[in-house]
């Protein structure tokens, strides 16, 4: 049988080896900004979801490398702080390939400490995001672009379900 003193002793060596494998990893990434992606919203949608904060109030984001233009739901923006609103900034793409009218504002979302100050398209995507609402319980506000993740050195990663950026 094992003793008591066996089984504390192995605890207390698990414990050290877990703080040291904790410890090398923050060392190794202290010059990057780390983001978890909710791991249960992964697992129902398969994209990576992330929470920001804009003037406190939590938002959820989709990273997404396949838009070039970071953009937030227009809907949204009447309860947020913003700067250099620009109601006519064109034309673009929707998620259904109709060419939509688009308007921009310079918004900061922040992660912890962190602050970013992005540029985003406003337009009207409630009826894609309100079916992921109805389907997943999740309120999508925005998607995270090309021109955030490349701006920020965004590295996603799918197996740690983590998105690493350049502080």
């Amino acid at each position: 049988m094992i003793s008591n003193i066996t089984i504390i002793l192995f605890y207390l060596l698990l414990v050290a080896l877990l703080t040291i494998g904790i410890f090398k990893l923050h060392s190794r990434n202290s010059d990057k900004i780390l983001i978890p992606f909710d791991n249960v919203l992964f697992r129902k949608i398969t994209m990576p979801i992330i929470e920001l904060y804009i003037n406190g109030i939590p938002l959820y984001f989709v990273v997404d490398s396949g838009a070039t233009y970071s953009t937030l739901n227009k809907s949204e923006l009447e309860h947020l702080e913003y700067e250099d609103l620009n109601e006519n900034a064109g034309y673009s793409y929707g998620i259904d390939g109709n060419v939509i009218p688009v308007s921009s504002a310079t918004l900061n979302l922040h992660y912890g400490k962190h602050c970013f100050k992005q540029s985003l398209q406003l337009a009207n995507l409630s009826g894609a995001f309100t079916n992921m609402e109805m389907e997943y319980g999740v309120k999508i506000v925005g998607l995270l672009g090309d021109d955030f993740l490349l701006k920020y050195g965004t590295t996603i990663d799918f197996n740690k379900l983590i998105i690493s950026m350049k502080k």
